[in-house]
This record gives C-alpha cells, structure tokens and sequence, in this order.
C-alpha cells in the first residue's frame, strides 16, 4: 500500500516464508519500475520482514525499513485497513463462488 498514492498492489502468496515474501517484493519493485517508480522506503511489522533475508535484500538495494507493531492499526492504520479490506474482498468471492455452485 503506498500512503501517498493510494495504491494498492496485490501479489497472492500462498505461505509466510522469507523467500516468498522477497518474491513478492521483487514482484512489486519491478512492476513500480516499470511505472516509473524506484521503491526508497518500507514500513511494515517485524514478522517475515524481520527475518535476515529480507533485511540484507533492503539493504543490498539501499533501501530503508521501518518496523511497527504486528496489527498495530495506530502505527500504520493505512496498511492495515488495506488488508482488511482486501481480505474482506476475498470472504466475498468465496462466499459468491459457494453460493454461485448451489443454485
């Protein structure tokens, strides 16, 4: 989610892992570039971000990272509601999908 924009990029990631979550960074960064955005900054909870592969790739491209709580709406309530809204979006398909398969 990009606080200034607005924009909401989404890459389905099946597990929590370091290397899928670089995958999907790696995702992100080359569809920003191909927009004519270079990626400076990240602020995100310590869970997998916090793991030493995705740090030393932050570093590596000289990036910054900022940490805040894990669910902490008030350090990054735009992120957050992002995600709820997305995982929201996803209840509903599913639920329209079973409904869709009844009738």
């Amino acid at each position: 989610m990009d606080h200034a924009s607005g924009l909401l990029y989404v890459h389905h990631q099946v597990g929590f892992s370091a290397t899928e979550t670089l995958t999907g960074k790696q995702q992100f960064e080359n569809w920003a570039y191909n927009h004519g955005v270079l990626v400076a900054f990240y602020m995100t909870d310590n869970g997998t971000f916090g793991a030493k592969e995705f740090v030393d790739a932050i570093i590596a491209r000289g990036q910054q990272v900022k940490y805040c709580g894990v669910g902490a709406h008030h350090q990054n309530g735009v992120a957050e509601r992002s995600i709820r809204t997305v995982s929201n979006m996803a209840l509903v398909m599913m639920l329209h999908a079973s409904i869709s398969k009844m009738a």
